[in-house]
């Protein structure tokens, strides 16, 4: 990145496509919207089971507050302002998650939008680094998401462990799964979201419409997650309870 000095920096992974009119369309809206320093478009998501549009969050302060729970710009749809990230020192760090590390600390420097377009193709397949190392990228956006909820929002003492067990649910297999442990995360993660919105209440730091859709967004995550731990746990005791007879 040290090596660009164009006024803005289009990002796109190696096996991703970007339709003929992604850059005409964001260097249109970047040279009108001066005060945007990071700007990313909806996707379409092609996986080996099932294609979709990915759209992510586009109203400003919406996105501001999402980005404490995880990254909610498309990764290969980012065009960055260069002078913003010089002027700031901020760059990618060498890191699994490096697109939310840097993104989570831009939204305090300049404003971030996401256009409704689709300007471009994402693949997800069983080879990706998204799929392959899915394990250590969640504890990078754990880690990443604690920091940036304790130094906004003034929250100490987050239990990484029990935030990463309620955050991901079933796809983290290090913990028993039972009724009693996925209704005590569920207490959690519900105590977990109030904290964020009581402290918001206090500092008003973010737009209180915009946390309550980031949060009802994140407690829909940790709901789905947690849910499938539990038809895991009910399909494992009944399995037991066939093969005892």
């Amino acid at each position: 990145m040290e090596l660009c000095d164009g006024k803005y920096i289009a990002r796109q992974d190696a096996d991703d496509v970007s339709y003929p009119d992604r850059l005409e369309k964001q260097v249109a809206f970047m040279e009108k919207n001066s005060n945007v320093g990071l700007l990313g478009t909806s996707m379409r998501v092609i996986r080996p089971e099932k294609t979709y549009t990915a759209g992510m969050p586009l109203n400003i302060e919406q996105i501001k507050a999402t980005i404490l729970f995880g990254t909610c710009i498309m990764h290969p749809t980012a065009m960055l302002r260069n002078d913003v990230l010089r002027n700031n020192h901020l760059k990618y760090p060498e890191i699994l998650v490096e697109d939310y590390a840097l993104f989570g600390r831009l939204v305090s420097f300049t404003d971030v939008v996401n256009l409704p377009d689709v300007t471009g193709d994402h693949y997800i397949g069983t080879t990706n680094i998204t799929i392959t190392r899915k394990m250590d990228i969640s504890f990078q956006v754990i880690e990443l998401s604690k920091h940036f909820i304790e130094t906004n929002l003034g929250i100490n003492g987050i239990n990484i462990e029990k935030y990463r067990k309620f955050r991901y649910g079933w796809s983290v297999f290090d913990f028993d799964i039972n009724s009693e442990n996925i209704i005590s995360l569920l207490k959690d993660g519900s105590r977990f979201l109030k904290d964020i919105e009581d402290a918001n209440n206090r500092l008003c730091i973010y737009d209180t419409n915009a946390l309550s859709f980031a949060i009802n967004n994140i407690w829909n995550i940790i709901k789905y997650n947690l849910g499938f731990g539990a038809l895991y746990f009910i399909i494992c005791q009944a399995s037991i309870s066939v093969l005892k007879k």
